[in-house]
């Protein structure tokens, strides 16, 4: 459905630009949102690489807490 077009999308955009934190933080919540948290996890973490001061590396990071606090991440 839907959601299988938009993983489709950010992975094409990530493929296209590996440095694109955007992408990996949609895919990140997008995979939140999918009970997925492991991937999500390691797609938060690829958010924050490229400029991890960015509000995009923010919000991932703030993610990433919750996960941890959760006991999400498997």
């Amino acid at each position: 459905g839907d959601r299988e077009a938009a993983l489709d999308a950010y992975r094409q955009a990530i493929t296209l630009s590996p440095e694109y934190g955007a992408a990996h933080l949609n895919l990140g919540e997008l995979y939140l949102k999918l009970n997925r948290t492991a991937e999500a996890a390691e797609q938060l973490k690829k958010a924050i690489e490229p400029d991890p001061r960015s509000a995009v590396a923010e919000k991932a990071k703030k993610l990433l807490r919750t996960i941890e606090q959760q006991g999400l991440a498997r």
